[in-house]
């Protein structure tokens, strides 16, 4: 009698052929093909990031460009003297700053106010005609010059603010000694 071969094994289910397994749902995918690699745009050297203290130099320098006497108006004087000394007080809340809790923040908000008193918000120019685009906001420096000033005093400091406001509070200190 001849002998047969038996057939070959059917695979069990859920194995392939070779004998590894792969699921009806892998067997029916393409393959996705490779995900490209994104290389970084060269756009120059990177600008060098700034320090909270350099910006509160750089405006401080700025600052010190303001001279009253250029300023008639005696209500514009003293709000320009104001601003010098909120603006000093920030300095020195800064540079003690040391922790979570921001005394400088109170100060900064002074700088602000008496920037607002001076040139008005840090929104739309004047119109060409002389008209101010929000009636009732006050701008006493009709000086362009020293506007000009005031204006980059007011990057100056935003850019300190967003500087420190970014960096992690410094170590935390205990409010009491430990109760034992």
């Amino acid at each position: 009698m001849p002998t047969q071969t038996p057939p070959p094994a059917s695979p069990a289910p859920g194995e392939s052929p070779q004998g590894s397994a792969t699921t009806p749902a892998q067997s029916s995918l393409p393959t996705p093909p490779p995900v490209p690699t994104i290389s970084p745009i060269a756009t120059g050297p990177a600008k060098p990031v700034l320090s909270p203290e350099q910006h509160l130099s750089d405006a401080e320098t700025t600052l010190s460009k303001l001279s009253e006497k250029t300023v008639t108006d005696p209500a514009t004087r003293k709000n320009l003297s104001q601003l010098k000394k909120d603006f000093a007080t920030l300095k020195g809340a800064y540079k003690g700053f040391a922790g979570p809790v921001t005394p400088w923040q109170t100060a900064i908000y002074d700088v602000e106010r008496d920037l607002v008193l001076l040139i008005g918000g840090g929104g739309p120019e004047a119109e060409s005609d002389g008209t101010k685009p929000v009636p009732g906001l006050a701008e006493e420096v009709g000086d362009a010059s020293t506007r000009d000033v005031l204006k980059l005093l007011r990057t100056q400091v935003e850019l300190f603010y967003d500087a420190a406001s970014s960096q992690p509070p410094g170590p935390l200190q205990p409010l009491a000694p430990p109760v034992n």
